[in-house]
């Protein structure tokens, strides 16, 4: 039931015990019974003609004016009882009086009844409908007091909760004045409702109980203000809206025994017990979701992982192709491991390749980086792997080369050699004069120098006179291929020795060194 129809209905009872006291002699007070009847059936009246919108805006105006007439009579007759005592009249009066009362109260509950169940009437007929309601269920307490010998506390906590709604009404306007019924679950459903409510609706605003003395299974609880409507009952989100009826700002709101939890009603004895026991099972099953979902995540992992290392060996497996997109990136891959399938296959593709057939400047970069790697480790193609630094490195080879020279390991890669004579810089003429000392490196040593032509003069001439016949003879061969008129005077000196191999080698290194000059 709507709160404006308990307070309607709640009206119309009250007013028939008023009216019933009277008795069976003349009496002034008579005229105030009369009223109350008469005002009574002119909101009978009204009420009825309330029939579509078009009726209820008609009626718009009418309801405040036709409630407080009623209101009036019936504090007329409350204050002439406190003065005077039981209203009396004649016989036939008061049995008119009785007759009219018992039909007008059927007819009024009929059109509570009937004006309930009316959708799509405007809010303006029912703000005003609700505001009337509420002001007579206030008159209506206080003259009950009196007349009827109500209970002063009863009284006041009725008024108290009335008068809350009329106060909203007035403050905020009916419209903003949300009025929620609460059915089903427990008593401790119904608080834990009005919690909730209480959140939705903010700090800021009201919220009042009203007691319905038709259903004792109901809470009726007014909410002031609410700017909107329609978003304050979507915000409800626990129980179920059965029915929504904006224009009368109406909500009921249907709640389970599960809303207040599973603690309501208990001592504090057994909410602890409860709790304990609920905490264990729930760790309980915590523990256990962590265990398989730790299992589940380690078999994933251990399926992923084999998944991937699948893919890999297949990638492995699988032979760079020319022209495809990813022919350079696989050929520095086998080239970076040499215990993959296809590395000397690597090897043997980018050393037939120019560097400028590689687009990607990154991949050139890594790749001269994977040859100094080979190169300078313990690679079994360690020739191939410095072939392939001087061709992908160029220049910035030598560093490395000069390293692997001066590190002693013996015999020295001879593309170690051919890579500094491609590359002349002083730093590499020099560690490879030094080669001119040992035997088995003097052929090789001896070409790389005189590919790097007169920068390779100064550290040879630094190196003769020597102690070793076969040094200085080395030193002068390859000075007479690439030394200027600087190595002349060691040729002079040379041309004297009693080593006739020398001295023979030292005039034929003279006469080239003389015929470059001249030309």
């Amino acid at each position: 039931m709507s709160r404006d129809f308990a307070f309607r209905r709640r009206l119309v009872l009250p007013a028939v015990v008023l009216v019933m006291s009277v008795g069976c002699s003349g009496n002034s007070g008579m005229n105030a019974a009369q009223n109350a009847v008469k005002s009574m059936e002119q909101l009978t009246t009204l009420l009825k003609s309330v029939q579509d919108a078009p009726s209820a805006s008609v009626a718009v105006g009418k309801i405040k004016p036709a409630f407080a007439e009623f209101s009036v009579a019936l504090k007329e007759i409350a204050a002439y009882e406190k003065e005077h005592g039981q209203v009396r009249g004649l016989k036939t009066q008061v049995t008119q009086l009785e007759q009219d009362l018992a039909r007008l109260q059927m007819e009024m509950a009929g059109e509570s009844q009937r004006l309930e169940s009316l959708r799509g009437l405007p809010p303006e007929f029912w703000n005003e409908l609700r505001m009337a309601s509420a002001q007579l269920a206030v008159d209506l307490i206080d003259a009950m007091a009196i007349q009827a010998g109500l209970d002063p506390t009863l009284a006041g906590n009725l008024k108290s909760e009335v008068e809350q709604v009329r106060v909203a009404y007035e403050q905020h306007g009916p419209e903003r004045v949300a009025e929620v019924t609460i059915r089903g679950g427990r008593d401790y459903d119904h608080e834990e409702a009005i919690e909730r409510i209480r959140n939705l609706a903010g700090s800021g605003a009201t919220l009042a109980t009203v007691a319905d003395l038709d259903d004792a299974g109901e809470t009726n609880l007014m909410v002031a203000p609410v700017a909107d409507m329609q978003a304050f009952r979507d915000a409800i989100d626990f129980g179920t809206v059965v029915d929504f009826i904006p224009e009368r700002c109406e909500i009921s709101l249907e709640v389970t025994e599960e809303l207040a939890g599973p603690y309501a009603g208990m001592t504090d004895e057994e909410r602890a017990e409860h709790e304990r026991v609920i905490a264990e099972q729930a760790e309980y099953e915590r523990r256990q979701a962590e265990e398989t979902e730790r299992q589940a995540a380690e078999a994933r992992q251990r399926e992923e992982e084999a998944e991937r290392e699948r893919l890999a060996e297949e990638e492995r497996q699988r032979p760079p192709t020319p022209g495809a997109a990813d022919y350079h990136q696989k050929l520095l891959t086998n080239l970076r491991d040499p215990q993959a399938p296809h590395h000397e296959m690597a090897l043997d593709h980018l050393l037939k390749m120019k560097p400028t057939d590689v687009a990607d400047a990154q991949i050139r970069k890594e790749i001269a980086v994977a040859f100094r790697e080979l190169a300078t480790g313990d690679a079994s193609h360690r020739a191939e792997a410095v072939e392939g630094l001087v061709l992908w490195a160029g220049k910035f080879a030598v560093p490395v080369l000069v390293k692997l020279v001066e590190g002693g390991e013996q015999p020295l890669e001879e593309a170690v050699l051919a890579g500094l004579g491609k590359h002349p810089t002083p730093e590499g003429a020099k560690a490879v004069a030094a080669l001119l000392k040992e035997t088995q490196q003097q052929e090789a040593a001896s070409r790389a120098l005189v590919l790097m032509g007169e920068l390779a003069e100064p550290p040879l001439l630094e190196m003769v006179p020597a102690e070793e016949p076969g040094v200085n003879l080395a030193v002068i061969k390859v000075l007479g291929e690439c030394g200027t008129k600087a190595s002349l005077r060691i040729m002079r000196q040379a041309a004297r020795s009693e080593n006739e191999d020398i001295a023979a080698a030292a005039r034929e290194a003279a006469a080239k060194i003389r015929q470059r000059g001249d030309e």
